[in-house]
């Protein structure tokens, strides 16, 4: 055991203080859970959910009159829908920009009330499921056996199917026969959500509690101990949510660059569900009670397991806790490869959830409106690729041919005059309806859901404006295979489980005849490459045409995804690519700030866009 400490020690000092470290004393006793120390569940409250409501209904009273004399310029049908859609778009952009500020305002005011609870070295016996598919990592499965707590064990829920990656899980058993034992099935029904209900009905057995485990997850010592707690007091807590932190120590230099991101989802927007809206169980780095899971009926057998699970305790009447000062360490995915993977999993599984679960969770009495409203929100978010791309397709290509003033652009290359069609918005349309408060206000709320990153550039100054700089490429890059990936659920209903780790997802094995029905989910990456080419070329020639700088950044991110996955991450040639489509967005954006202050004070701009 001296061994299993000292491997996961390094995590163990970055997770806690010295001066924690010293409260050690204070651990209740081992004959209970309950504690006067551990705060009760807080009082749910309406409050974030009405201020974004507010704020949307202000933004629609104040601007959607003067969007509607947009209509005048409109003629035809094709005109009158462009502009009937952009307004559409717009108050969705107003919404969700309104959602994502005051998440972050009462995420802040949240976290200045979270308290040090005590730890519990014994008490209920305690199941530590720790699930892998070809992505087995040892120093994860250490950290889960090194637990300072006495009545847990770890299960490795094993869904390989490939030998190799069976004998490793296998031969670590074997040095560990006391420690952990291996649990495998005959088939992989039900994706992750089958792994683990088969392990709980069929091997687990005497637990009043488990923990799920990512193969990337990895525990403090002291995380079952301070996670346990926060179900004393109070039989309505169904599970309690962990916070994250990036692995110290990453496997690639993609996760190395890019795993700061973390940081910034648990700091910035989860912190106000607690007291204004709907926790939700993550699927790893949590605990949940085995009789809240029974009475559920298990995990339901979608991609977002997790997320049916917590909806299902809620309409029960069981509530999530989110303590984000206990945290677990994850590792960002390794690749573009499996980030794409990773993305392409959350969005299928969205739609998924939404097709079977959401309307019982939203019919449920015990479910106050504004969770339901904060879940709804949340579910679209995560379906925004879709809109935010047709957004960028009507506003930078439609509009400007609809409503544009078509002139000719003259470039001189030696004695040689080149001459090339751009495509304006007249004068006449922005001094309708969309004034520099308008965009001053929306554009606020376009960039709202990124108010992680800047507060990353706060709190890491160097190492935080890096890393948005280089997330900016494989984050837009993303807008075609989420939109194929949505449209694809929405024609075929299938949806597909890939672990985001799994190094024998790429490999080509052989399979039955397809279906009809399932012949597009498996063409999915082809359509979507096809489709990034294309799009991206489009883009590329619209961003000229119309001189827009923005749309630049759009189409690079777009035409690189193809090469993000097979070309190296850190590869020299790749490199100064990824800075482009970061460097062209605040570029346009900042032209176009100055140009709107220009128009606005009726200064001479001298900047034909």
């Amino acid at each position: 055991m001296e061994n299993i400490i000292r491997n996961v020690n390094t995590i163990d000092v970055l997770a806690r203080s010295p001066r924690e470290y010293q409260q050690d004393q204070t651990t209740t006793p081992p004959e209970s859970l309950g504690s006067p120390d551990v705060p009760g569940l807080e009082r749910k409250r309406p409050t974030m959910i009405l201020v974004v409501l507010i704020l949307y209904a202000l933004c629609a009273i104040a601007f959607t009159p003067r969007m509607i004399s947009l209509f005048d310029e409109a003629s035809g049908i094709a005109g009158k829908f462009a502009i009937g859609l952009f307004i559409l778009q717009t108050h969705i952009f107003w919404l969700y920009g309104g959602f994502f500020a005051a998440q972050a305002v009462f995420s802040s005011l949240s976290r200045s009330k979270v308290n040090i609870t005590p730890r519990v070295l014994a008490g209920p016996r305690v199941a530590i499921l720790y699930t892998t598919m070809h992505d087995f990592q040892e120093k994860a499965v250490l950290s889960c056996i090194n637990q300072r707590y006495e009545n847990c064990h770890t299960f490795i829920l094993d869904d390989s199917k490939n030998e190799d990656a069976k004998q490793v899980v296998d031969e670590f058993a074997q040095r560990y026969p006391d420690d952990v034992t291996v649990v495998r099935r005959t088939d992989r029904v039900g994706y992750k959500a089958g792994n683990v209900n088969n392990a709980l009905e069929n091997h687990v057995h005497g637990y009043d509690y488990f923990a799920l485990a990512d193969a990337d997850s990895i525990f403090p010592p002291y995380f079952i101990a301070e996670l346990l707690p926060y179900f004393a007091n109070d039989p309505r807590v169904g599970f309690v949510q962990g916070g994250f932190e990036p692995d110290p120590n990453p496997s690639s230099s993609y996760s190395r660059d890019l795993g700061l991101q973390i940081k910034s989802m648990w700091k910035v927007f989860a912190p106000a569900r607690n007291r204004y809206g709907s926790v939700i169980f993550l699927g790893h780095g949590g605990i949940i009670r085995y009789d809240v899971w029974k009475e559920i009926g298990g995990f339901p057998p979608l991609i977002s397991e997790d997320l049916g699970l917590s909806h299902r305790a809620r309409r029960l009447g069981y509530r999530g806790r989110f303590v984000p000062q206990v945290k677990s360490f994850e590792e960002f995915p390794e690749t573009y490869t499996a980030f794409r993977k990773q993305q392409r999993r959350y969005v299928q599984g969205i739609c998924q959830y939404i097709h079977y679960d959401l309307w019982p969770y939203l019919k449920s009495s015990n479910v106050p409106w504004f969770e339901k409203v904060d879940t709804l929100l949340t579910c679209g978010g995560l379906l925004m690729p879709l809109f935010f791309l047709s957004f960028i397709v009507l506003y930078s290509v439609v509009m400007p041919f609809l409503f544009g003033v078509h002139n000719l652009f003259a470039i001189s290359v030696g004695e040689t005059e080149v001459l090339f069609p751009i495509f304006l918005l007249s004068e006449r349309f922005f001094d309708l309806g969309l004034a520099l408060d308008y965009f001053v206000i929306t554009g606020f709320c376009t960039l709202a859901p990124t108010l992680g990153g800047f507060w990353l550039m706060a709190q890491h100054p160097v190492r935080g404006v890096r890393t948005i700089w280089l997330a900016a490429a494989p984050y837009m890059s993303l807008l075609v295979m989420s939109s194929v990936a949505i449209i694809g659920y929405l024609l075929f209903r299938t949806a597909t489980f890939t672990a985001t780790g799994d190094r024998t997802a790429g490999k080509k094995t052989a399979a039955p005849a397809a279906s009809n029905r399932s012949r597009f989910r498996l063409k999915e990456d082809d359509v979507a490459l096809l489709l990034e080419l294309s799009l991206g070329v489009v883009l590329a020639v619209m961003c000229i045409a119309t001189l827009n700088i923005v749309l630049f950044s759009f189409a690079v991110a777009i035409l690189l995804a193809p090469f993000l996955s097979r070309v190296r991450w850190n590869h020299w040639l790749m490199r100064p690519f990824l800075y482009l489509p970061f460097l062209a967005l605040l570029t346009g954006l900042s032209i176009g700030a100055v140009t709107l202050v220009q128009k606005s004070l009726d200064l001479p701009s001298g900047v034909p866009w």
